[in-house]
């Protein structure tokens, strides 16, 4: 969605300024994040969960955090609260 080019300008400048901000931390996804993500997603397959939301919630936990700042009711299922 956020690819289409019709938002891609205002995409790029939004993903800019979070960049500029110091309580952001960015984490990169290495071969263990990406196992445990696998994992997860492996072992729910009761769940229509993406790779993406598994891997999310690997770091989501590994933080503690509490809040997703996400529409996607996957992550209530996995007992986070959505924010939208």
């Amino acid at each position: 969605m956020f690819s289409a080019l019709v938002w891609r300008q205002r995409v790029v400048k939004f993903i800019d300024g979070l960049h500029s901000l110091s309580s952001l931390q960015i984490i990169s996804a290495d071969s263990a994040l990406l196992e445990e993500g696998w994992n997860l997603f492996r072992n729910r397959l009761d769940k229509e969960w993406s790779l993406t939301d598994c891997t999310s919630m690997v770091i989501m936990e590994r933080n503690e955090i509490k809040l997703a700042f996400s529409s996607d009711h996957h992550f209530e299922q996995a007992g986070f609260v959505k924010l939208l």
